[in-house]
């Protein structure tokens, strides 16, 4: 059959090398220190990301909580609203029946 070839395959990282290029001993000092540069370097700029990240979410909850008492302070508002037109309607209603209770007396 195909016989015992060994199929080799280098596992492409998100960065676009591949894992044998990050095993390699660098040849110098000069190399090793760029590397941990750039390892540093992108270690800060994912925790920058991160903290930008934080600072989004709390204002995005910030905002959330403001328009939750809005609308608890509009619905308080509509209450209201609906007791004094029901007040205004029980009190219209008693003064009517009064009303026509009395043009029934006079006529």
């Amino acid at each position: 059959m195909g016989g015992d070839r060994e199929i080799r395959r280098e596992k492409v990282h998100p960065h676009g090398t591949t894992q044998n290029q990050w095993l390699m001993q660098p040849q110098t000092m000069e190399q090793l220190m760029a590397i941990l540069a750039e390892r540093d370097a992108a270690i800060q700029e994912r925790n920058l990301a991160l903290s930008e990240k934080k600072a989004v979410l709390a204002q995005r909850d910030l905002a959330i909580l403001e328009r939750d008492a809005a609308i608890v302070e509009r619905d308080n508002a509509l209450l209201e609203r609906d007791n004094v037109i029901s007040t205004l309607r029980y009190r219209g209603n008693s003064m009517n029946s009064c009303n026509w209770g009395k043009r029934k007396e006079n006529a």
